[in-house]
């Protein structure tokens, strides 16, 4: 067997001279050549929002319209209101309608959703977020319209250090008139302020978290990892090894290996792989989109360090209940942005197709285990999730 790279996907990007987004074309390779798949097109203002965005997609002789978003802003560039439309083959028709509320320091509020009956719009899902003085948010709550009221979803509970580090997020749902806590994440940090691993807890029995799964990571004198090792939780009560990625560091060049535990010695082995660099003084966060052995990120600049990034990717979307046992609901932070697809690959590395209607999609069918949710975005982005089917 040849191992060789073989061409996927190619995203093409044009900007205008505030470097706004113009257009992107999104092509797959087919045998021998790029094949067009997706177009998407933008208008901006002077201030360098977007207005306008249209998706169209390729039918294999010509761009066909898919859907159509019209933006609106405040004054301070913070989105109000996102109306989206789909092609129904002859004109535009109305889908759904996003606006949003925000505080004095422009941080959200809340984010109504709601979708077109034909005749006039419906309610549909609401999220109402609180802030601590720092802006850092502590309460983000999800809630659903069920034709006479606001009915509870869920709530994610945040807890930051004096440096605004976050150290706990709780997640609950709403279960017969109370919240019922179902997933924790503890995040610690060493002296310096630099992230070193977390713990995440699966079971909450009303007084006790049971552990799932640990990373904890060694660093340099400048902070930078070396490696960064996970285990999870064993029906004996002990930490077993499950992988680890180490990292070295050249001019210009980061390099990640990855590594799998056969139960006596660390063995190279195909694991989702994450980089964590300051480019130019912007975080970058960097996915490897599915398993492989190694993967080699060129940066700019040598300063290399592991803060959290202020929106780490796996927040783009939020995905709930996790664990579940049959149904998850898909709430990206940013409206302008939905999601293309979706696909589960267990440990084993087969990969499960679903289907999202609306946002949501019923896994039901799935066996129980752990699973790497993969969220392909309709701006090209690939993002990475852990969940559990239970």
């Amino acid at each position: 067997m040849i191992n060789k790279w073989v061409n996927t996907r190619i995203t093409t990007n044009t900007y205008d001279a505030n470097n706004c987004l113009l257009t992107q074309l999104i092509q797959l390779w087919q045998n021998t050549a790029w094949i067009n798949e997706k177009m998407i097109t933008c208008t901006n203002d002077a201030s360098g929002n977007c207005l306008t965005k249209t998706g169209q997609g390729w039918d294999g002789s010509g761009w066909v319209n898919q859907g159509h978003s019209d933006y609106t802003y405040d004054g301070n560039g913070n989105m109000l209101t996102e109306l989206y439309r789909e092609w129904d083959g002859m004109e535009w028709m109305n889908s759904s309608n996003d606006s949003c509320t925000y505080n004095e320091n422009g941080n959200c509020l809340t984010h109504l959703n709601q979708f077109w009956d034909g005749l006039e719009w419906m309610y549909n899902s609401m999220q109402t977020c609180a802030y601590d003085a720092n802006g850092k948010i502590i309460t983000d709550l999800y809630q659903s319209f069920d034709g006479e009221g606001w009915q509870n979803d869920m709530m994610s509970s945040y807890t930051n250090n004096a440096n605004g580090n976050r150290l706990t997020s709780i997640d609950q749902f709403w279960e017969s008139g109370e919240w019922m806590a179902f997933y924790k994440d503890s995040m610690f940090y060493d002296e310096s302020e630099n992230y070193i691993g977390y713990t995440n807890y699966n079971c909450w029995d009303g007084e006790t978290w049971e552990p799932y799964s640990h990373g904890s990571a060694t660093c340099d004198a400048s902070g930078n990892w070396l490696n960064f090792m996970h285990q999870q939780w064993s029906w004996e009560g002990i930490w077993d090894n499950y992988t680890n990625v180490e990292y070295t560091y050249q001019d210009g060049v980061i390099t990640a290996d990855g590594y799998t535990w056969t139960g006596t010695i660390w063995t190279p082995g195909d694991i989702y792989l994450s980089v964590r660099y300051n480019d130019n003084g912007n975080m970058v966060q960097f996915f490897s989109g599915g398993p492989a052995v190694e993967v080699v990120v060129y940066y700019s600049t040598a300063t290399v360090g592991i803060e959290e990034p202020e929106q780490p990717q796996s927040s783009l979307v939020t995905v709930y209940p996790n664990p579940t046992s049959g149904q998850l609901t898909f709430i990206p932070a940013d409206s302008k942005t939905k999601i293309e697809r979706l696909q589960l690959i267990d440990l084993a590395g087969k990969a499960h197709q679903i289907t999202l209607n609306g946002n949501r999609a019923n896994v039901d069918s799935l066996p129980e285990g752990m699973y790497f949710l993969r969220i392909t975005m309709q701006d090209g982005q690939i993002l990475v999730k852990k969940m559990v089917k239970k």
